[in-house]
């Protein structure tokens, strides 16, 4: 996939200590915020912003990850050494990687579109957005057939 200028599209990120790096090649499928449980406690935050990207996109630049099933629907990657949470393996999707926006070298570079899980949602966090909301995951086909999250 190419940029607005004809350059291929890169997204590229690591770990706070560095020992971890990584690349994307192409687009994302989509990117939002998600307020479940799980994705705050993995994160330590009140919400975490993701990009889901095809699997084939992805290459380890760097380093190795650990990871832990959180469910079994998914596995979360992470550093070893710093701890930095990097990554969503959905078991049930394995086409696809989610990447936690935080840790792309520009953060600025994708914006959600979306979020999801708000049932879950902590009631003190008031985001204001225009965004659509869901009260659970977003339904199926909402992103991939142009709904990507808009540009910077």
């Amino acid at each position: 996939m190419t940029g607005r200028d004809g350059a291929a599209t890169a997204y590229e990120g690591g770990c706070l200590c560095g020992g971890v790096r990584y690349r994307f090649a192409g687009a994302p499928i989509v990117a939002g915020y998600c307020h479940c449980r799980l994705c705050r406690r993995a994160a330590g935050a009140s919400v975490v912003a993701l990009a889901v990207f095809p699997r084939a996109a992805f290459a380890l630049a760097r380093g190795a990850t650990r990871t832990y099933d959180t469910s079994a629907r998914g596995r979360r990657h992470f550093c070893p050494d710093c701890g930095t949470p990097l990554f969503f393996e959905p078991l049930d999707d394995p086409d696809r990687i989610e990447v936690m926006l935080g840790t792309l070298d520009d953060p600025n570079a994708l914006r959600p579109g979306f979020h999801i899980w708000m049932s879950s949602a902590v009631p003190w966090l008031n985001l204001v957005d225009d965004l659509p909301r869901f009260p659970e995951g977003r339904p199926p086909g909402f992103g991939e057939s142009g709904r990507a999250p808009p540009g910077p």
